[in-house]
């Protein structure tokens, strides 16, 4: 994949940008200073498609990263919440568990994005080697 990037244009790099920023293929487009039409030609060439998946995977990996992070906070707040019974405890142990199971949900995300890579990698390895894939 780091070869495609090699290969995209400066403005393609500013769509792919456009596209992780903007929530329509039209607004995308315009931050891109480009047209629409040609936004979606590039989308149907693999490697553009390619890199775009990338750096939207990027983007949600830093993002979930972040949500591991405040999963010890959520830990703090449910221990504040159950030793402080004046405080509403609704309110804090939903968001902390809404944490956590987003922390959870990231690691098997990440855990299943590694075996993936994995696999990925093995099936080259075996065209590479001309070998029948059972």
């Amino acid at each position: 994949m780091a070869e495609n990037k090699k290969n995209l244009t400066p403005k393609q790099q500013k769509a792919i940008v456009a596209l992780l920023s903007n929530s329509t293929i039209e607004k995308a487009a315009v931050d891109a200073g480009i047209s629409e039409r040609t936004l979606y030609r590039w989308l149907n060439d693999p490697c553009f498609r390619d890199e775009c998946r990338k750096s939207r995977r990027q983007l949600f990996s830093q993002s979930m990263g972040r949500i591991q992070k405040l999963a010890s906070h959520a830990v703090t707040q449910l221990a504040m919440t159950i030793a402080n019974p004046g405080v509403k405890d609704s309110v804090r142990v939903t968001a902390s568990r809404t944490v956590l199971e987003n922390a959870r949900l990231s690691v098997e995300l990440d855990d299943m994005n590694e075996r993936l890579d994995q696999l990925e990698n093995l099936l080259n390895e075996l065209k590479n080697k001309n070998q029948p894939i059972n």
